[in-house]
């Protein structure tokens, strides 16, 4: 009786290190968000290539372990074969692939008896889960076109801190009205990639999921940074413009905290702090159009020196009110009849308020005769200089029919300053403020903080909030414009967040998109076009599981029996012959009493020595040699 290591070695470290390769593979590389941007490094190509070497060698490493300790299990009397035709299925390793599987099935498919034991079922079992583990793998994984790491700086657009100031006055506005105004794209310049604080995951954010990042059109804007852009990813410290907003649609007037207190409107209230616009669709209409509105904006801070001077709102916590620049906008609208609409039987509109503002007052008052009067309760002078009133009186005797209120309610808070750019999660970190200088020889004015254009693009807007988030077309019948439906609370979300969004792109790249000025950046790092490891078509946990149940089916049987001492190193020639006599001489009712003695090593020895048989070491892979 001797112990054999080296196959009990092979089985106790080769599966679980096969296994825990394929673990790092999924945990490391395939679990990592590369929705948006695949990034990686040139080991990932050989690391692809890698397993599928290992995955080969594999299978063939646990049938080498396997193999050793099928003597030692046959040795024990747990697992001897009860008979000579169950013993004889173990010739030739027929558990450890698929002829011996196939021909086991064929068997009991024909009905033909099946002589197999529990060691060939749990010996096929833990063979089968790497066949089975190893294409499956495979398809969990691929190469996909991505970046790869470069020392390079990158060109790059984008203001910096130096170069910030030097731009004509209220530049911002103008360039980024006439865009807002025409439903341009709110996607970045180059690669676009809008950086995230490590805390937020970025299937969060609406606009993230695609390559160039597009600033979201709902909901909220948690944190994000806007840096310059290159054509690929870069890494490294930058300047650039730390935002956070949310635009959220109001369905109770009690949300709102400026417009709802008229002494607003008066610019000379002082303790009322924050400053109401009040206006109508026709300071900015299309000629006969069948839509009037009357608007309120309500900001929190009406200066026209909104700079970045320490006074700021920049604590980045939605929840403290208090310190957040403010916009709310309140629109009432009312259909009024108009030029050939009379004429035009198949025109249908649709009077419906999906999200109206529950417990707002209505500017115009219509009675039950079908008259339209305004409401004087509204329009109290001793809240106002202006005679807001006018504002409706000229819609009053075509009126048709009142909507409900609609409204939004932004909530803003904005920093420039440095931070950490990590190009392969596409986030930003260690952010520090730091304020772009200023030359006021050569440099005609400070810009504005951020809210500053997106106030001044909304102000006095109607019809043009349509045509910024590109809604159907209007439908024209001789000189009159016809809309089908009222604006609706989610759609004017959508435009005051693009009206936000053009603030951004203005502030940071005066909404260029061409790379012929751009600058080259020693800050920065800079990527290249390379494969990157991704997820394919399988989730890796399945294969995962296969894997970690063949590693621990291989190093249990190793440990328990790789090293006890057994008479050789795999079933050979000697050691099939030599069980098949002794259950062919061994009477039925003395089988347990064999088992014993194989178990302890005599009854081998007594045999090989009583009948003269050679100690070779050939092993055995023909035919049985078991007596038939």
């Amino acid at each position: 009786m001797r112990r054999f290591y080296w196959r009990s070695l092979c089985l106790c470290l080769i599966p679980p290190f096969v296994a825990a390769y394929f673990l790092v593979i999924w945990l490391v590389f395939l679990r990592r968000n590369s929705e948006t941007l695949a990034y990686g490094s040139i080991k990932e190509f050989w690391i692809f290539y890698s397993w599928f070497i290992i995955s080969v060698f594999g299978i063939g490493w646990s049938k080498y372990g396997l193999a050793g300790v099928e003597v030692a299990m046959i040795q024990s009397g747990h697992f001897m074969a009860p008979d000579k035709p169950t013993f004889k299925t173990h010739s030739g390793y027929s558990w450890s692939g698929p002829d011996g599987w196939l021909k086991s099935l064929r068997d009991l498919v024909r009905g033909h008896p099946i002589h197999a034991h529990r060691l060939w079922y749990l010996l096929s079992l833990i063979s089968l889960l790497p066949f089975i583990a190893f294409p499956i793998s495979g398809l969990c994984m691929e190469l996909s076109d991505g970046y790869l790491f470069s020392a390079a700086h990158p060109t790059t657009i984008g203001y910096n801190s130096t170069t910030f100031s030097s731009r004509q006055n209220l530049q911002t506005v103008k360039r980024g009205k006439s865009r807002w105004e025409t439903g341009s794209s709110d996607r970045l310049p180059g690669i676009g990639i809008l950086y995230t604080p490590d805390y937020l995951s970025r299937d969060q954010v609406n606009g993230l999921d695609e390559l160039p990042n597009s600033f979201p059109a709902n909901g909220s804007v948690p944190e994000l940074f806007v840096a310059p852009q290159a054509q690929v990813p870069i890494a490294g410290r930058v300047w650039g413009l730390r935002v956070g907003y949310n635009c959220s649609v109001v369905d109770n007037v009690s949300q709102f905290t400026i417009v709802t207190d008229k002494r607003r409107m008066s610019n000379q209230n002082d303790e009322a702090g924050g400053l109401i616009y009040a206006y109508n669709s026709s300071s900015n209409a299309e000629l006969s159009s069948n839509l009037f509105a009357y608007l309120e904006m309500g900001i929190s801070d009406a200066s026209n020196t909104l700079e970045y001077d320490g006074t700021e709102p920049n604590t980045f916590n939605p929840r403290d009110i208090s310190k957040t620049d403010i916009l709310e906008l309140m629109i009432w609208q009312v259909r009024w009849l108009v030029g050939y609409e009379a004429q035009t039987s198949e025109f249908i509109f649709n009077d419906t308020i999906n999200e109206p503002v529950v417990g707002a007052a209505q500017p115009i008052i219509r009675h039950s005769n079908g008259t339209f009067q305004p409401n004087s309760s509204f329009f109290d002078p001793k809240f106002s200089q202006l005679k807001t009133e006018d504002y409706v009186t000229d819609v009053l005797p075509r009126a048709v029919s009142l909507a409900a209120p609609i409204g939004v309610r932004c909530t803003r808070f904005s920093a420039l300053g440095y931070a950490d750019l990590d190009a392969k999660a596409s986030t930003f970190h260690n952010f520090t403020i730091g304020y772009p200088s200023f030359n006021h020889s050569r440099q005609e004015a400070l810009v504005q903080r951020f809210g500053f254009v997106a106030n001044k693009i909304l102000l006095q807007q109607y019809s043009n909030i349509f045509d910024s988030i590109s809604l159907p077309t209007r439908t024209t019948y001789w000189n009159s414009v016809l809309y089908r439906g009222f604006l609706q609370a989610r759609e004017l979300q959508q435009s005051v967040m693009l009206a936000h969004a053009m603030d951004a792109l203005q502030f940071m790249y005066d909404g260029v998109t061409s790379f012929e000025y751009s600058n080259l950046n020693p800050d920065l790092t800079s990527s290249r076009p390379g494969k990157v490891l991704t997820p394919g078509i399988v989730p890796a946990i399945c294969p995962a599981i296969l894997f970690v149940a063949w590693a621990m089916g291989c190093l249990t049987l190793g440990l328990r029996y790789g090293f006890v001492p057994r008479r050789s190193n795999t079933l050979d020639f000697d050691s099939l012959l030599s069980f098949g006599r002794i259950l062919r001489a061994a009477p039925v009712q003395a089988l347990e009493a064999s088992r014993q003695r194989i178990s302890s090593g005599k009854e081998v020895d007594k045999v090989r020595g009583g009948r003269g048989i050679h100690n070779t070491k050939q092993e055995y892979n023909g035919k049985s040699p078991l007596p038939s």
